[in-house]
């Protein structure tokens, strides 16, 4: 079974409970994401993140490391559902469907047509008008599966972790600037959706079923 689009820690918390150093239940998931960071998101949908912040990785303005969980106040007013970790860029999903990037630009990992770091979240504008379910984070990549069933992916993408046709031996460039919707194999009867993605530092690994499925619950 392919596991849901998870943050590298799940912690179970309110807001308050942190900033009173309050002891919290923590549910024990596989971790994923950051190789350096984690996050957590709140039971009021607020998001944390500590560790390494060379490249904005946590969304704090700043470039520091955290030692202890911080709030990213760039997502004030956000509900956000998901945040997924890759080497040293972070996204999130929003309870409307809009997808936030931040930290590492190399190789357009960010989606937003720049290899510019950015140091708090910022809209993925270009997948804006089609709200997504899912997100994903990988080594200099990311993906996103929106809710008509489109796979998006963006960033590097020289071995082919983008799903787009690139392979080392071809004189092209290797990335994807900004998100590109996947066109599934020839064969599919085009009545398969991408229901839940994965990525890996330099994979990605789909699920996929037809309009009207239930995604398991894992």
């Amino acid at each position: 079974k392919l596991e849901p689009c998870l943050p590298c820690h799940w912690m179970k918390l309110t807001s308050a409970q942190f900033t009173q150093s309050v002891a919290f239940e923590c549910a024990a998931l596989p971790p994923r994401g950051g190789m350096y960071s984690s996050a957590c998101i709140s039971e009021d949908l607020k998001v944390f993140t500590w560790g390494a912040g060379s490249k904005g990785q946590l969304g704090h303005v700043d470039d520091n490391d955290e030692w202890l969980p911080r709030l990213v106040a760039g997502l004030h007013g956000v509900l956000v559902v998901q945040v997924a970790l890759g080497f040293e860029h972070t996204a999130a999903l929003d309870a409307s469907g809009c997808v936030y990037t931040w930290g590492s630009g190399i190789d357009w990992a960010l989606g937003h047509g720049s290899q510019d770091d950015v140091l708090t979240p910022k809209l993925v504008a270009m997948i804006e008008a089609d709200p997504c379910l899912c997100v994903a984070a990988g080594g200099c990549h990311a993906a996103a599966i929106s809710n008509t069933g489109r796979l998006y992916t963006w960033g590097r993408g020289f071995i082919g972790q983008l799903g787009l046709g690139h392979r080392l031996e071809d004189d092209v460039e290797h990335v994807q600037e900004l998100p590109t919707s996947v066109k599934f194999n020839k064969n599919n009867d085009m009545s398969e959706l991408a229901q839940r993605v994965a990525c890996g530092h330099c994979h990605t690994v789909l699920q996929t079923g037809l309009a009207g499925d239930e995604v398991e619950e894992v």
